[in-house]
């Protein structure tokens, strides 16, 4: 099978920025392209570069438009999460959680007072057993061959 090109045409960047807009991930849009991964991101580079130089070259509106790409598949996705929240609390919680972390995020508190005087096989239970109350407390269903009192 012959190289795929590196040439950074019109038709190549529409079938890039496409797969970008659709959701996928920079790996999956260069195979679209086709290019390699290795090749889409020496592009992004070259725009970078560009960039700092104040060169408007086509590598820096390629980069504009993957930019755009990313965006608008971010807005898609996040209009369908926000829209479940008026049916769902749970789509509102998360909503807030991920984007608010600061505010609206989950919190774990953890004290490494006198953790200086455990033994290691010490420190070790006291984790696990911090781990398990965190799953414990936040409803997360672990199976038992992962169970952190089984890897110790």
């Amino acid at each position: 099978m012959p190289r795929p090109s590196k040439v950074l045409s019109a038709a190549v960047v529409d079938r890039i920025v496409a797969a970008i807009e659709a959701g996928c991930t920079l790996r999956a849009s260069a195979s679209a392209g086709p290019i390699s991964e290795s090749t889409l991101h020496s592009w992004l580079r070259q725009a970078d570069i560009d960039q700092i130089a104040g060169i408007d070259s086509p590598h820096a509106e390629f980069r504009r438009r993957v930019d755009v790409a990313n965006a608008a598949a971010e807005r898609a996705v996040t209009e369908l999460f926000r829209a479940q929240c008026p049916t769902d609390w749970r789509a509102c919680v998360a909503f807030l959680e991920r984007r608010f972390p600061k505010d609206w995020g989950r919190r774990i508190e953890v004290s490494t007072a006198y953790t200086d005087a455990l033994t290691d096989d010490e420190r070790a239970l006291a984790i696990g057993d911090a781990m398990e109350h965190y799953l414990r407390v936040h409803d997360i269903d672990v199976p038992p061959e992962l169970s952190t009192q089984r890897l110790l």
